[in-house]
């Protein structure tokens, strides 16, 4: 049992992914890899198998996090259905701000 850092209950911790797979996933259409950059000096870039979960969250905080704000953000954003393009620039229809910022915030914030 650890800390959960959303509820921050004493729970078993989930392996959360830090950056969403669906996100992820549209990355790897050619390849199951993607190159890691490291800041230390000299590091070079390495393939790696990226899938990167952290234990951040219990069950609860992140089904809380996937119901309210993942699924329908990512849902908007990789349908294709939600925008319209025309003299050099992207209209999105229907844009939830809110939820977009709640969204993204919760990713920034893993």
């Amino acid at each position: 049992m650890s800390i959960c850092n959303l509820c921050l209950k004493d729970r078993s911790l989930s392996k959360s992914h830090v950056i969403p797979k669906a996100f992820l996933r549209r990355l790897k259409v050619d390849s199951p890899q993607l190159i890691r950059f490291s800041s230390e000096p000299g590091a070079k870039p390495v393939l790696e198998n990226a899938n990167w979960t952290e234990r951040l969250l219990c069950s609860e905080c992140e089904k809380f996090l996937d119901v309210n704000y993942e699924r329908k953000q990512i849902g908007y954003i990789c349908s294709g259905n939600n925008s319209v393009e025309g003299n050099g620039k992207i209209t999105f229809l229907n844009f939830d701000f809110e939820g977009s910022y709640l969204f993204w915030i919760s990713i920034i914030w893993r």
